[in-house]
């Protein structure tokens, strides 16, 4: 209120405490700001040359119960308190002596003030408990040493003064009803590497998100026909569990949408970026099965490095290595792209063609420029003539082989957050943990489609997304029409007639 805000700035009041504590509805939250004190419960032998003194611990401070009781529209809030405020009393010491009347130990007098009650208030309003009152007479004395303490004359050195104080506590609670899904910004931790947690032996790394990492995504969840999709899709679901679980309906339930993982590959490309964690993945320790047709199994392992030495004609003494700077120079001398393209087999029957997909197609292209190379990249990630889906690593530079070390991270990254919780934007959100792979410079990597996946995603997230979007979109709006779908909406959502869909 405004007296007490006069009350502070006048130095006749002060703020003890400014708790803050976060529960559900109709659950208990407890907060306690206190101190321990020690209290004298025994003496032993208090005439002898020797005593012991035992003691206990006792609180003093503030504690406050709380349980809160939303209202059905979510703008009232009924609270159930319970406030105690413990107090030492000064001057109020309980001292035991010696024989000869030595204070030997002393215990403190602890007052204690207890209200409970029952309120109904607006959400975001304060509520003020009051009448905590204490009231305390402290001693003050002061004398000249040794004149003091004569008899009949010593009150004459002696100067006594008594004050009485009056105290009153005030506690203010205001409850808040936070919405569903709504980040409480508040209760997180700043964005400080103290947060995180790297370097362990026992235990997997772990990065807590920042502000700086969460892309701005309101142009595609705020979109109107995508809300409405979404909308749509929930009244089903809730209507027909069989058919939540259905293509395409799932894409557009829960507040999910087609595509959205590939934005959450994004963002942890983003933070595996600035960590820098791609840095200990060797160019020379990553390999991959090349196509060998003489072979039994139809492949052999080499490593990226040596094919490239291999492809470029490029003479590597003994016991060295590859300047893949040198194969990056003919590559750019002669105009030309590296792509190896894995083509998925998932849906076939025939053994031998499902051991060919993690064996890439390596093929080199004409690319004078990254126009070109973004062209490339996107029809070599689409599906072929058989619709079987293709995904493709296109090398064409320096910076294409860190995106691939990246990928080769992202991919490991992915696998540790994928089994704690669905890649959805609701769990990459503000303050949330992810776990992060422990990369070692000795360690061998293998590059496979799901690499390859992950390379294409995380450069061209945008045009992928918005490819899902239209996709099943189209998909969902044809679903929509079929009589045994439709008739799980209101009747006025049928007669709206089909949903007309065009992607953000």
């Amino acid at each position: 209120s405004v007296e007490v805000e006069a009350l502070i700035r006048n130095g006749d009041a002060e703020i003890l405490s400014r708790p803050s504590v976060l529960t559900v509805n109709n659950r208990q939250a407890y907060i306690k700001v206190a101190e321990k004190i020690r209290i004298v419960t025994s003496v032993a032998n208090p005439n002898a040359n020797t005593f012991s003194v035992g003691f206990i611990s006792e609180t003093a401070g503030i504690e406050l119960n709380v349980r809160p009781r939303i209202s059905a529209d979510g703008e009232q809030v009924s609270m159930q308190i319970a406030a105690s405020v413990t107090a030492v009393v000064p001057n109020e010491d309980v001292e035991v002596h010696d024989s000869a009347g030595d204070i030997i130990a002393s215990a403190p007098t602890i007052s204690e003030r207890v209200v409970e009650t029952h309120t109904r208030v607006p959400n975001n309003t304060p509520f003020i408990i009051g009448g905590l009152v204490a009231r305390d007479v402290t001693k003050d004395q002061s004398k000249v040493p040794f004149l003091g303490d004569l008899p009949i004359i010593g009150s004459a050195f002696r100067d006594e003064r008594n004050e009485r104080l009056k105290r009153e506590v005030i506690i203010i609670v205001t409850p808040r009803v936070l919405p569903e899904r709504q980040l409480v910004t508040s209760a997180l931790p700043e964005d400080k590497d103290a947060f995180d947690s790297f370097d362990n032996e026992l235990f997997r790394s772990a990065y807590r998100i920042r502000a700086e990492d969460v892309f701005d995504l309101k142009f595609i969840t705020q979109n109107r026909q995508l809300r409405h999709a979404q909308r749509l899709a929930d009244i089903i679901a809730m209507r027909n569990v069989d058919l939540a679980g259905s293509y395409p309906l799932r894409t557009f339930t829960n507040g999910r949408f087609p595509g959205e993982r590939i934005l959450v590959y994004r963002q942890m490309y983003e933070v595996i970026k600035r960590l820098e964690i791609d840095a200990a993945v060797d160019p020379h320790k990553v390999i991959f099965f090349e196509e060998d047709l003489e072979s039994e199994t139809g492949f052999n392992v080499n490593f990226l490095t040596k094919y490239f030495a291999k492809l470029g004609e490029i003479n590597v003494p003994p016991d060295s290595q590859l300047d893949v700077n040198l194969f990056f120079d003919k590559l750019n001398l002669y105009d030309k792209a590296i792509a190896m393209t894995y083509t998925l087999y998932q849906y076939e029957t025939d053994p031998v063609t499902v051991m060919r997909q993690p064996v890439p197609h390596v093929e080199t292209f004409d690319c004078p420029d990254r126009k070109t190379w973004d062209k490339l990249l996107w029809q070599l990630n689409q599906p072929d003539e058989q619709g079987r889906q293709r995904y493709s690593i296109l090398i064409q530079n320096a910076k294409d082989l860190k995106r691939l070390r990246r990928a080769i991270v992202l991919k490991r990254t992915v696998e540790l957050n994928a089994s704690r919780a669905s890649l959805t934007l609701q769990n990459f959100t503000l303050g949330r943990l992810i776990l992060m792979p422990t990369v070692k410079e000795d360690k061998v990597y293998l590059i496979d489609e799901e690499t390859a996946k992950y390379f294409f995603f995380t450069e061209q997230y945008y045009p992928a997304v918005r490819q899902e979007l239209a996709r099943d979109g189209e998909a969902l709006s044809n679903t929509l029409q079929l009589p045994e779908v439709r008739r799980y909406l209101p009747e006025r959502l049928r007669r709206q007639g089909p949903l007309e869909w065009e992607a953000p």
